[in-house]
């Protein structure tokens, strides 16, 4: 079975009243609410893994994979779904927005930043 269609709600305290109290899905809500800002043209890449969002603005493609904390558990299946789907777009690079982690490195020939979601949120000109 498939996951069903994500929905993202507008009101983000609405959103952790009525959908979860889960902090990478409120996280992941947040985020996807700035990308709508910048682009209407959000997709979601799913190709045996998963990227969380795939934007096109600036014509170009970005791939952004959320999740609240990367750790040992997660951080194959975070960054193979980033990876991969940036393969498949022919892209360079790769961002990851988590709680608080920073860090920058190259895998697999795709340079992944690793940025903390409030500064991914306060930046006038977002990655």
């Amino acid at each position: 079975m498939r996951n069903p269609a994500k929905i993202y709600l507008v009101d983000t305290g609405l959103a952790k009243r009525v959908k979860s109290e889960d902090s990478g899905r409120l996280l992941e809500n947040a985020i996807f609410l700035r990308l709508r800002r910048e682009s209407d043209k959000i997709f979601y890449f799913d190709e045996n893994q998963e990227c969380d969002f795939v934007v096109f603005k600036n014509n170009r493609f970005y791939a952004y994979q959320v999740c609240y904390e990367l750790n040992e558990k997660n951080e194959e299946r975070e960054l193979g779904g980033l990876i991969m789907c940036c393969k498949q777009l022919k892209l360079k690079e790769g961002f990851i927005l988590t709680n608080d982690r920073e860090e920058e490195f190259k895998q697999e020939g795709i340079r992944i930043k690793i940025i903390p979601a409030w500064k991914y949120l306060l930046s006038p000109n977002p990655y």
